[in-house]
């Protein structure tokens, strides 16, 4: 069975937690901005835009939560403009502030989200 490297992430990606969903590689049309899954945005001037799932409510989480995807993206932090994600439990799972459950609940999700984002850059790079 002869399988591509778009379908070897799709499947790992579902494999590793089913963050296939939402995921997109961007046509070459040229837009300003492209969305590579939920979490990422890469604007033409290279600032990476991170969602940030869970409210911000003096616990850290909307710095620390995009950090982890930065990280994995293998991104340097003075790049990243974090923005607040739309409440959409479709694409980000439970959304809420409290009980200290932020970074366990939603480290390998995050993690994926940022390893598979660079997979698909490194992938279009390749084609390129």
């Amino acid at each position: 069975m002869k399988t591509s490297r778009r379908e070897f992430i799709k499947l790992t990606g579902i494999i590793g937690g089913g963050l296939v969903v939402g995921f997109h590689l961007p046509g070459r049309a040229a837009a300003d901005n492209a969305s590579l899954n939920a979490y990422v945005q890469i604007r033409r001037d290279n600032t990476v835009i991170i969602a940030a799932k869970n409210p911000e409510v003096g616990q850290g989480v909307k710095t620390s939560l995009p950090m982890i995807v930065a990280e994995e993206l293998d991104v340097e932090w003075d790049q990243v403009e974090v923005v607040q994600s739309a409440i959409d439990f479709a694409q980000y799972g439970p959304q809420f502030a409290g009980g200290s459950r932020s970074i366990p609940d939603n480290w390998m999700v995050l993690r994926q989200a940022g390893a598979t984002a660079r997979a698909m850059l490194v992938q279009a790079a390749a084609e390129q």
